[in-house]
């Protein structure tokens, strides 16, 4: 779901990259990056 404590995956043209947790950040909303989404294959 989209709670909170869900991690968001953040996708580049298309493809997810990272793994992080909404946040905010000098009054902006911002992701707090958690994991680097390796690429498979």
């Amino acid at each position: 779901g989209n709670d909170i404590s869900d991690p968001l995956k953040l996708k580049v043209e298309g493809i997810p990259k990272f793994k992080g947790y909404p946040g905010v950040s000098r009054g902006m909303k911002a992701i707090r990056i958690e994991e680097v989404i390796e690429r498979q294959g």
